[in-house]
């Protein structure tokens, strides 16, 4: 079996943009109705002074805003983002809510039904970040464009965690997403390049910066200033991207069973012996896996040799680009998804597994963009498109390390309507005896980490997984109470001692989900005692 599986990418680091001049937005119009969601005013706030230390001028960051602030500006609100001195003397811009368009050449209808399953609204309390807002101030910038200026149309479109949550709950199944992808594609900023050079050189910078981490004192994580708390969460960040920060694996394969989702033949080492022939697969590893958490890589091609695939030389895949799509770039995008069909070509059109959800769910949108598809093949591609979890079928495994005494499960956003590695892993659990130590699952709440929002609004990134930990352990939510910054005492803690091994010992409670993005935030942001891993982590 051929392991190849690292991707470079061959593009170099491109240079940035110059900046575009400063510009004031004095204007506090408010995009959707201003109200929160238990019916009281949202009063508008105020342009944040200039920010010396920022690459947009006159934008203040999270790391510089007064404490309680959110976004990346202490005014970071929908609304503010419209106007220029003198539109409206100081008034809001717009007074009524017609039906407004977002590009898709449907309406939105405002009927508010995104603002139950929105995680800005649900976490901060506040209309105006909501879809609705979004797509009210889209169709501002359709009619006049000169009242958005590219700096308010580059913090609006950080306020988005591209969850996805709001198409579903749509009537008319528009995504505040693609209204906000689309805004920053005609705004570029400094994030944006920042962002997609950190995609493109994972592979460079990932595990160098992970490395660092490791060795940086502890005492950096709990600074006192907001700089010094930015770092802090950068830092920790980092740290979750080292393989020898894993989970303590407990979980060892008994007996592999006939793959589920194929027609049973596999080669040998595969249930079925010898003479079956074996099923050509490739492995999309994903970004994370392929440029810092190889161990991921290591368990899946040890559960796909055991189920007998053929597991071809890897494709020189890159990343499937959603995140970069996300945040407007859809030139790169577009270029990362040609190249992986192609790659995907010239493995002759085999099944690709893939053991992150989110991925995944970048991966099956390529059937329904222009990728010079011959006929049918877009639909091939879809179909040969596997969740790992689900070729594991009836494979028995067996308890052979320290069992958490408390499970929790978290369900990305990108895997829904059904999350095929949660139904796999609650039957594993039933197999094993095991299902009173799953005490918590979460399908309904976002991790908060919405790519480029890290760097746009990382405030708001922190306050949306203080949601979703409130969920998981509703005991502690008095330390991230929904609507509140979570409390940093707990967030400082780290979430793993210090150690040179492989893995880090188990921790009483354990939280598993199956995307490297939900990983990366929820193992930064755990309480003390909640150790975060990829399901992958827990089989030797």
């Amino acid at each position: 079996m051929n392991k190849k599986h690292d991707s470079k990418p061959s593009e170099a680091l491109e240079a940035p943009g110059t900046p575009g001049a400063a510009e004031t937005v004095e204007a506090a119009g408010n995009a959707g109705s201003g109200a929160g969601p238990d019916g009281s005013a949202t009063p508008a706030t105020s342009e944040a002074s200039g920010n010396a230390g920022t690459d947009t001028p006159g934008r203040a960051t999270g790391a510089d805003a007064p404490d309680g602030a959110v976004g990346g500006s202490a005014a970071a609100s929908a609304g503010d983002a419209i106007g220029h001195p003198g539109d409206s003397g100081g008034e809001p811009v717009v007074s009524a809510l017609p039906a407004v368009s977002s590009g898709s050449g449907l309406e939105c209808i405002l009927c508010g039904k995104c603002l139950e399953v929105c995680p800005l609204v649900r976490s901060t309390g506040r209309e105006e970040l909501s879809p609705k807002a979004k797509h009210y101030l889209a169709q501002v910038l359709d009619e006049d464009p000169a009242r958005l200026s590219g700096q308010s149309a580059t913090r609006l479109a950080a306020l988005c965690m591209a969850c996805g949550r709001c198409r579903d709950a749509c009537p008319r199944g528009l995504s505040a997403a693609d209204v906000v992808a689309r805004l920053r594609a005609e705004h570029p900023a400094f994030e944006q390049w920042l962002w997609k050079n950190w995609i493109k050189a994972g592979w460079l910078l990932w595990p160098t910066l992970a490395s660092l981490a490791r060795l940086a004192p502890r005492f950096l994580e709990t600074g006192g200033g907001p700089g010094a708390k930015r770092l802090g969460d950068m830092v920790r960040k980092l740290r979750t991207m080292d393989d020898a920060q894993g989970l303590a694996p407990w979980l060892a394969v008994e007996r592999f069973a006939p793959m589920a989702g194929t027609d049973g033949k596999r080669g040998p080492g595969g249930p079925n012996g010898p003479d079956a022939a074996p099923e050509p697969v490739v492995l999309f590893t994903g970004c994370m896996a392929a440029n810092a958490r190889t161990r991921w890589t290591d368990a899946a091609l040890r559960l796909l040799d055991g189920l007998g695939c053929d597991v071809a030389l890897a494709p020189d895949w890159t990343c499937c680009g959603a995140t970069l799509g996300h945040a407007g770039v859809p030139g790169a995008q577009g270029a990362m998804r040609r190249r992986n069909v192609a790659e995907w070509r010239a493995a002759e059109r085999v099944r690709i597994v893939v053991f992150c959800a989110s991925c995944l769910h970048g991966l099956r949108a390529y059937a329904d963009a222009d990728l010079g598809w011959e006929p049918g093949e877009a639909e091939r591609w879809r179909a040969a498109l596997t969740p790992l979890s689900a070729l594991l079928g009836a494979t028995t495994f067996r308890v052979v390390g320290e069992v958490p005494e408390r499970l929790l499960y978290h369900s990305p956003c990108h895997a829904r309507p059904l999350d095929a590695d949660q139904a796999w892993f609650t039957g594993l659990l039933a197999q094993l005896g095991l299902t009173d130590r799953l005490v918590a699952v979460n399908a309904d709440r976002c991790c908060g980490m919405g790519g480029i929002v890290q760097l746009g609004a990382p405030e708001l990134s922190a306050r949306v997984a203080a949601d979703c930990w409130s969920a998981l352990l509703p005991d502690r939510a008095g330390a991230a109470a929904p609507g509140r910054a979570p409390d940093r005492a707990a967030e400082d803690r780290p979430t793993a001692p210090e150690s040179s091994s492989a893995t880090a010992p188990a921790a009483p409670a354990q939280l598993l989900t199956g995307c490297s993005g939900c990983v990366t935030q929820l193992k930064a942001t755990a309480p003390a005692g909640v150790a975060v891993g990829h399901w992958l982590e827990i089989f030797l």
